[in-house]
């Protein structure tokens, strides 16, 4: 089986604990996330983003977040880097 093909997602995501969370919204039927961060005046009023196409949350000084697919948000909760 091509990973490529069947699993975009996770590629798209690397070795972040997300892919499992929104590997679980999409296979729930659910396609866009909607993110603040992507609020553009005239072409994306809401945020709205494709779950295949997010990049999910930036972390700041390193570190990573751990998501998690709660009802029907995406939750995400900051972890520390492995020096701390």
């Amino acid at each position: 089986m091509d990973t490529k093909t069947h699993y975009p997602y996770l590629l798209k995501w690397g070795t972040s604990y997300a892919y499992g969370a929104v590997a679980l919204a999409m296979k729930m039927g659910y396609n866009i996330v909607y993110d603040p961060k992507f609020k553009k005046p005239l072409s994306n009023l809401t945020g709205a983003v494709p779950l295949k196409e997010w990049p999910g949350m930036t972390p700041q000084n390193g570190g990573g977040y751990e998501y998690a697919f709660h009802q029907v948000q995406i939750q995400a909760r900051p972890i520390l880097p492995l020096s701390h």
